[in-house]
């Protein structure tokens, strides 16, 4: 049986709300709120949504960055991982 229309919107919609809840987690950490943000993931742990929210959210993100300074996202992923494999050298 194909997935309808009401079917999909509801799987956007759980998307949608896994995303917010990762920028939750973001947020709480940001602001020094431990416990929020791990009641934040906690909720993203038990319904599994939590690679999908953030790959949703970081899609997002390098969108906005795109659009905001005419990087492509394929500048901005290089730049990324030579910062990522800079932290762990220096680690």
């Amino acid at each position: 049986m194909t997935p309808g229309p009401h079917d999909h919107r509801a799987q956007l919609l759980e998307l949608v709300d896994a995303a917010q809840r990762v920028a939750g987690v973001i947020a709480a950490r940001d602001r020094g709120d431990k416990a929020d943000a791990a009641q934040l993931l906690g909720t993203l742990q038990a319904d599994g949504m939590l690679g999908q929210g953030a790959l949703l959210l970081a899609d997002m993100l390098f969108q906005l960055h795109r659009e905001r300074t005419g990087d492509d996202v394929q500048t901005t992923l290089r730049q990324l991982c030579l910062q990522l494999e800079a932290s762990v050298r220096a680690a």
